[in-house]
Parts: C-alpha cells; structure tokens; sequence
C-alpha cells in the first residue's frame, strides 16, 4: 500500500506555512510527517509549523529546493528513509512543502526514477498564490507558471486584501495556465479540503531538475545583536519595495517577548510568535544583483 503525498507549492509570501500549519492543526490525531523546505539555509518555516505539528513530525529541508541539482539527491535520501518509520508509526501522509523557488513539475518523475513510486503516490499538488503577487510577478518568473501548471488545487490565499476586479483578474490568468485546476477563494488558507484523495486526476507533468539554485533570487541574512528597529527596517524596505520578495523571521523584540516579523510584499508587519517558536535571523529574499544594497540598506535596523 502507498502512501499518499500532498504538495504544496507557490511563490514566495502565498502562504504555504500558514497552510501547512493549519494543516497541523486541523489533523489531530491523524499521523502525518511534514517535509519543509527552505531555500535559505536559515529554518524559520520548520520552527513555525513544529509549534503546531510537534518536533518528531517535521523534516526540515534548508539551503535550496529540492527540485535543484543540488538538493534532490538530499531529498531523494530523505524519503528512501521513511517507509520504514511510516510503516512502523503507521503514518498515514506526508506534506511537502516545496521552497517559494521550486518548480514541482519533476515530483512524479522523481517518485518514477528512483522507484519510490512502490512507497508513494502523489495524491494531490496544491499551489498557494497572492493574486497581487502572481498577477505582477508571473510574466517575469517562469518558476510562478511552473506552479500553477503543477497544480491541482489552486488557493487565491489573501482575498481579504483584494478587489473583485483584482480576484477576478488573478482567476482568469489562472485559469488560463491551468485551466482544470479547481480554484478556492481563501483567507488564510482556510478550505474545506480532503488533502489525501484516493485517487488523483491526470497531470501531464514534464519538468526537469534545476542546474543550479535559481539566478533570479539571491537569500541573505540579518543577525540582530539587540532589539531590532521595527519601524526603521520598515522603512528601509518600503525604499527597495522592488527589489524584496520576502522577508521573515522570530526576533525578540524591545519588550523582550518573541515576535514573528514578515514581510510579503505588503509591508512589513509584526505578531507574536507561536509559543515555543525559537529565535531566528532575519531571512531576506530578494532579486539577484540588489543585495549589496539591501544589505546596507537593512543591516543598520538589526545591528
């Protein structure tokens, strides 16, 4: 018998963690293992969905996707050492949440090539989007079409923040690159959803591994030595909004407590952490070639 696998996938600020996490939660008393990868090699999405999941149920994944040359082969590793504990555990799924850079089209050549298709199936492949995001950033980033062309649930996640007219927009450009996939209108990924189907609809999948991390991105990392500055990061983001994708990260904050601080394309913001939610550096994902001065930018509001 195999064991069904749930990806998720989507461009970086979607929401995967938050599904992932709501996930966790909403399973209680169903044995799930969640694989989490990060294409920084800084863990902060691990962390966030151990609060919910528990520590011996999440895999972390960090310093590239795993769709890359040069983290599939740890991935590949990764599930050969899992049936045993699936059968042993009686595991009844595992989530993968796919990097924000990952293209997932190779999942089920992947599962092919090395055999593991007698240990798992792909049962369903789900793509998490900002509509403002997806609608400004797809015609530049084939990684967002790869996405969506992957998929068989699409969540238009955020649409508390949206137009009709930008909702509506974001469905048609959908649609238009995947145009079987079912569509949800969701706020934080909050879904009426059978996450593990019996039986998964066709996907004429055809994708290949990366050669190497995407030269579209570059990750950085920013260190706090002391409180940081809330208000003076934000500001410095809002002056190079064109060059961030994302940033994320647990600070301790001036009152001492742990904050989750992010970033995804809507301004920065700030939330207590989930309890038990370990420190982190800040995680910065931008465009390639503005490091230099996002860095310099940045790193005064930290240091």
């Amino acid at each position: 018998m195999t064991t069904p696998i749930l990806l998720v996938t989507g461009f970086l600020g979607g929401g995967k963690t938050t599904l992932l996490r709501r996930i966790a939660a909403e399973s209680s008393g169903r044995r799930l293992i969640l694989i989490v990868n990060e294409f920084s090699s800084t863990d902060v999405d691990g962390g966030l969905v151990r609060t919910e999941a528990g520590a011996g149920a999440v895999i972390d994944v960090a310093g590239g996707s795993i769709f890359c040359r040069c983290k599939v082969t740890e991935f590949i590793e990764l599930l050969g050492t899992l049936p045993s504990r699936i059968a042993a555990e009686a595991i009844e799924g595992v989530v993968i949440e796919a990097s924000g850079m990952a293209d997932p089209r190779t999942m089920e050549k992947l599962l092919q090539e090395t055999g593991f298709s007698r240990f798992y199936r792909l049962a369903r492949v789900v793509a998490v989007l900002d509509p403002a995001s997806f609608l400004k950033l797809h015609a530049m980033l084939p990684v967002l079409v790869a996405q969506i062309q992957a998929a068989d649930v699409i969540l238009l996640n955020k649409a508390d923040l949206y137009s009709e007219d930008t909702m509506r927009a974001a469905e048609t450009a959908v649609r238009h690159l995947r145009p079987v996939a079912e569509i949800a209108r969701t706020i934080r990924c909050a879904t009426p959803m059978e996450w593990f189907p019996p039986q998964a609809p066709p996907r004429p999948l055809v994708g290949s591994y990366a050669a190497c991390r995407d030269p579209q991105f570059e990750t950085l990392t920013l260190e706090a030595v002391a409180p940081p500055d809330f208000e003076r990061l934000r500001a410095g983001v809002e002056r190079l909004r064109e060059d961030i994708y994302r940033i994320k990260g647990v600070v301790i904050g001036s009152n001492g407590a742990a904050e989750f601080w992010e970033d995804d394309g809507h301004g920065l913001i700030r939330s207590p952490a989930p309890p038990g939610a370990a420190p982190t550096p800040l995680v910065v994902i931008c465009r390639a070639g503005a490091e230099k001065r996002v860095s310099a930018a940045l790193a005064a509001a930290v240091s």
